[in-house]
């Protein structure tokens, strides 16, 4: 890669911009010699996996990454997982994201909200696949996955919503917020075009989280998204986005972040132009267009697990910059496994 995001901060620790996120996490963010971030203080886990061939795309890579990573954490024991242990591809927990670390087949369970933080590039970027857009070949595996509501939005809360962002919200957009206030995908899904899995909470209105509000998604994502974009939501390797200015208003977009096309010089207005991917004319297309995780890509995430080709591994300062209650789980994985 050629200056990559970050990269004018290697060997630095750099503050995250949000004062809410500089509270939440003041140990701030490590960024390597290389220019990447290390979010091993930041884990909750670590799970390596064994490299893939070459010829692979890098979209069915993340998505089988994805899956074996929380099969392996499901199996562990791990309350995170929760009653997710029998489930066939269990999803990631609310909150987290699995971050791809740089130069290397390990991946690391992160608090959402700190990986969006900042632009950077990471071990999808850096490895050695297929990067030509081959997508997700999704087949016959079944209709669009439900959405799992996450309440409500009253008219009061939309209209409150519109006058806080200073416009109105695309219908598609506005209805879904309506009928379930940024619910969840019940089953973790997949794009055919795009290599991510769809399986966190969407923004909503009125949440606990400062960082699960919609409406201030603007205001710490602002490096990703200029202000023709509405950030809706977390996905295993990026953030989703309406767009709410003309032309093209209420179409949906996607930020992939471990982007190889990405550049430290890139400003928000760049990254709209150059990076961001179109999803579906609307939400309601885009939902549309979310599949279960297909057959082949399951069974091959589980025939990693049983061969024992996806691992947990625990390393030095794991997860010590989380906050108490949300750092690993005491059990350690087998010994060698360090």
């Amino acid at each position: 890669m050629t200056a990559p995001p970050l990269s004018s901060f290697a060997g630095q620790v750099v503050q995250f911009a949000a004062p809410l996120l500089r509270i939440r996490y003041p140990d701030a963010l490590y960024v390597s010699l290389h220019g990447f971030p290390d979010w091993t203080p930041y884990a909750r886990a670590m799970v390596e996996i064994a490299p893939p061939a070459p010829e692979a795309p890098a979209e069915a890579v993340r998505v089988m990454d994805v899956l074996a990573a929380n099969q392996v954490m499901a199996e562990s024991g791990d309350p995170l997982w929760g009653a997710a242990q029998d489930e066939d591809a269990p999803p990631t927990p609310d909150g987290w994201v699995w971050a791809h670390l740089a130069m290397s087949r390990r991946l690391a369970l992160v608090p959402a909200e700190a990986h969006a933080a900042f632009r950077h590039a990471g071990g999808i970027a850096t490895l050695e696949v297929d990067h030509s857009g081959a997508g997700v070949s999704v087949g016959e595996d079944g209709a669009a996955v439900a959405i799992a509501g996450g309440g409500e939005a009253t008219e009061s809360d939309l209209a409150a919503l519109e006058s806080k962002l200073g416009a109105g919200l695309p219908a598609a957009y506005r209805q879904f917020l309506e009928q379930t206030n940024g619910g969840r995908p019940a089953a973790p899904a997949v794009h055919h075009r795009f290599g991510f899995v769809a399986d966190q909470s969407f923004f909503g209105i009125g949440r606990k989280d400062w960082f699960g509000n919609v409406a201030n998604a603007r205001q710490w994502l602002r490096d990703q998204f200029s202000d023709e974009f509405l950030p809706v939501g977390h996905v295993q390797g990026g953030v989703l986005a309406v767009r709410v200015a003309d032309p093209d208003a209420g179409s949906v977009w996607y930020y992939d972040d471990d982007d190889p096309r990405d550049r430290e010089s890139y400003d928000a207005q760049e990254v709209g132009g150059r990076l961001l991917r179109r999803c579906a004319v609307d939400f309601a297309a885009f939902l549309a267009a979310l599949r279960p995780v297909p057959d082949a890509l399951r069974d091959a995430a589980r025939d990693v697990v049983r061969g024992g080709l996806a691992q947990q591994v625990t390393v030095p300062q794991l997860g010590l910059a989380l906050p108490a209650d949300r750092r690993p789980a005491t059990g350690q994985p087998p010994a060698g496994r360090r």
